[in-house]
């Protein structure tokens, strides 16, 4: 989850403090996405925001799920973030842009699949905005981004090598608690600010068409391609904006390290959790 605080070093000394300096090497860094409500007409084609109209290229069609066109939720415009520790794993340039079916709330299971949608625009397409009349239009946002770091959550896989036992598991959920940010938390890469299970192995198997309550030999095998998904961004519930997934839960879009390389976005997973 990302932390209130921009300094790894305070976070080690904290990890340190509570018997838990092994797991330094499990701080990763993050990007905090700060949404503040602004007029959809004053901000630039082009311009990182939440809500609102969507910019896009030329001849774009529209995603739908089944018969339901998704509703746009956020562009993130790459510029924003380039150079900012751990985004060097995305393109320096160019769009992202984030679709989600706000009329059937999709969670995510193997009949989901078309209820959101992620698009990378390349910089040299030429963007117009999209006036759409879609249901689950939200509150227009510009967004702002700032570095931070994250923990792992109290059942990430990378923590079973760990071997925690009850006091110091206890231990990394109070950590977390005391430095888990109160406000809407919107977050591109790093830990995720996990509401239920941990959701990558999760995803692995949905990815390959198998349901995520099947037990057998073939999703144990599956478990250790787990670590290979990477959250690319957490999207929260957020007054401001006027998003609410589910009871104050999150969308979560995952990504493969392998298609995060070949910028295949398209293959992206969500997850929606909730309380």
């Amino acid at each position: 989850m990302s932390l209130n605080f921009e300094s790894r070093e305070r976070v080690l000394d904290a990890l340190s403090q509570a018997g838990l300096a092994r797991l330094s090497p499990l701080v990763k860094p993050c990007v905090r996405l700060t949404a503040s409500n602004t007029p959809d007409l004053t901000i630039a084609v082009g311009a990182s925001k939440l809500g609102g109209n969507p910019d896009l290229p030329e001849g774009f069609a529209w995603p739908y799920f089944e018969e339901t066109p998704l509703s746009f939720v956020v562009q993130i415009d790459l510029r924003d973030v380039a150079g900012l520790p751990g985004a060097e794993v995305l393109p320096s340039e160019g769009w992202l842009s984030f679709f989600y079916d706000t009329e059937n709330y999709p969670w995510g299971g193997l009949e989901d699949v078309g209820g959101w949608s992620v698009v990378y625009t390349e910089a040299h397409r030429p963007l117009q905005r999209r006036t759409t009349t879609i249901e689950g239009i939200f509150q227009t946002s510009r967004l702002s981004f700032s570095p931070s770091i994250s923990l792992p959550s109290s059942d990430a896989l990378e923590l079973e090598a760990f071997e925690l036992n009850e006091e110091e598991t206890d231990a990394l959920v109070d950590l977390s608690e005391v430095f888990m940010t109160v406000d809407a938390n919107h977050q591109m890469l790093g830990d995720p600010e996990q509401i239920q299970n941990e959701m990558r192995w999760e995803c692995a198997l949905l990815a390959e068409g198998i349901d995520s309550s099947t037990s057998n030999a073939r999703a144990q095998d599956l478990k250790a391609t787990a670590t290979e998904w990477r959250l690319l961004l957490q999207i929260d519930s957020d007054d401001e904006a006027g998003t609410m997934w589910g009871d104050t839960g999150m969308l979560y879009f995952w990504i493969r390290e392998d298609d995060l390389r070949e910028r295949r976005f398209e293959r992206t997973w969500m997850i929606l959790q909730c309380c």
